[in-house]
């Protein structure tokens, strides 16, 4: 055999030797491990049970919150709108009662007008009568004892028509006055309806933390 190939087969049994234990070397080297991250347990942390039932009370919490702040709103809204109302009902009642009142007034004093008026004409028709008398009794030329007969006899009518007309108007009473009416007084305005203090905001349960986590780091072994 040629040298140079005794030579080239060595070389290439020398190759396979080496890169066999290179590839066995490697395979048999142990490799780096990671430490798996821990997932926070189903009962621990926001999961727990203890949370858990904590949130759900604080939902209910605040649902129950938002809406006493509705129903506060509702309730003052409908308040104030009704003392709207009543304090303009009392307003307009008393001027209807004061113009009932009025009213009465001018009804009383017409009422004492008229009688009055007509106890004036009573007074005037008996005077009036016995200036006809009077004329009548003095016309065609009197005595004198017929003409103080006539003038006295006036004197007299007019006397008792006078005292008669002083007693009807005694009769009739005095005329109403304004100051004696009973005028309705003027409402008092009630203090405003206030608004109820709104409900206290609940607190969010506090959110407990996981367990930590060791760091993920290669380890190799000796």
């Amino acid at each position: 055999m040629d040298s140079r190939k005794i030579i080239g087969a060595a070389l290439i049994s020398a190759g396979l030797i080496v890169g066999t234990t290179v590839t066995i070397a490697d395979a048999s080297s142990p490799k780096p491990s990671v430490s798996p991250t821990p997932k926070p347990s189903p009962t621990t942390g926001v999961n727990s049970p203890e949370y858990q039932a904590a949130l759900a009370s604080y939902r209910v919490a605040l649902a129950q919150y938002r809406t006493a702040l509705v129903n506060n709103q509702v309730a003052y809204r409908d308040a104030v709108a009704q003392y709207n109302d009543d304090w303009e009902a009392a307003v307009n009642q008393y001027y209807l009662n004061l113009q009932a009142y009025i009213s009465l007034y001018q009804q009383q004093l017409a009422q004492y007008n008229a009688s009055k008026s007509a106890i004036r004409a009573t007074e005037k028709a008996t005077i009036d009568a016995a200036g006809v008398t009077f004329i009548a009794a003095t016309s065609d030329n009197p005595t004198p004892t017929q003409l103080t007969a006539a003038v006295n006899a006036f004197n007299q009518a007019v006397s008792d028509a006078e005292a008669a007309y002083q007693a009807a108007l005694t009769s009739v009473g005095l005329p109403p006055d304004k100051a004696e009416l009973k005028y309705a007084q003027y409402p008092t305005k009630p203090p405003a309806p206030v608004k109820a203090p709104d409900p206290v905001r609940p607190t969010p349960p506090t959110i407990p933390s996981n367990n930590p986590s060791p760091t993920a780091s290669p380890t190799s072994s000796n």
